[in-house]
């Protein structure tokens, strides 16, 4: 197994087993000027419905004449990254103002083995296959998932457990009724347990800008 420690690295090697062992084998001719890697779309990046996944420029709108080819850092399955990256290969098979025709990029998508809408496809079976393979040769993609938010755990719990510090009686209470909290039998005031305390309510940033 190959090993890839930048995903950018990994990424180009998956885009060039694609072509390869998919798109060569049918026929198709995929431009070598090809460069894939990881970055937020220019549409549709952080929105929750119709996310845009992946994007793939002109190699008319790049000065070093290369179909720039971005997969969005919310991104870390191997097998839809891999999909992500065949999708935008059709684009460039294709050309790109072809967008999403049927009859052409439609044509290809469903003869290299995507599924789906045209606009968001994924991996049929034979294709996940082939890219599951793939990645038993390259190895896992280097990448962690990065949230548009904060992720934070949800207490959904209604209750809470309120702990004798000095004997070992507790007691569940509503969550309403902790600003004045009882006394034990035994004559110690009761505290929340600590696994029920509160999560903070603080806001966190999500990015910082460049100049900060």
């Amino acid at each position: 197994m190959e090993q890839h420690t930048t995903r950018e690295a990994w990424l180009e090697k998956m885009k060039e087993e694609l072509t390869y062992r998919v798109f060569e084998p049918k026929g198709y001719r995929v431009p070598r000027n090809i460069k894939v890697t990881c970055g937020f779309p220019s549409k549709n990046a952080l929105t929750k419905k119709n996310m845009r996944v992946g994007e793939i420029w002109s190699n008319k709108c790049s000065a070093g004449d290369v179909f720039e080819t971005l997969i969005h850092p919310c991104k870390s399955d191997p097998v839809e990254v891999g999909a992500i990256i065949c999708h935008e290969i059709c684009h460039a098979v294709c050309g790109i103002e072809d967008a999403h025709r049927r009859a052409t990029f439609g044509r290809v998508a469903k003869n290299v083995g995507l599924e789906g809408a045209l606009t968001s496809t994924f991996a049929g079976r034979e294709l996940e296959k082939e890219i599951i393979s793939i990645i038993e040769i390259i190895g896992a993609y280097p990448h962690q998932r990065l949230y548009s938010l904060p992720q934070q755990k949800k207490d959904h719990c209604r209750y809470i457990k309120l702990v004798c510090p000095d004997c070992d009686f507790y007691r569940l209470i509503s969550r309403k009724h902790t600003e004045h909290l009882p006394t034990c039998s035994c004559g110690a005031e009761m505290v929340i347990d600590p696994k029920h305390q509160n999560p903070s309510n603080e806001e966190l940033p999500f990015h910082k800008a460049a100049n900060t």
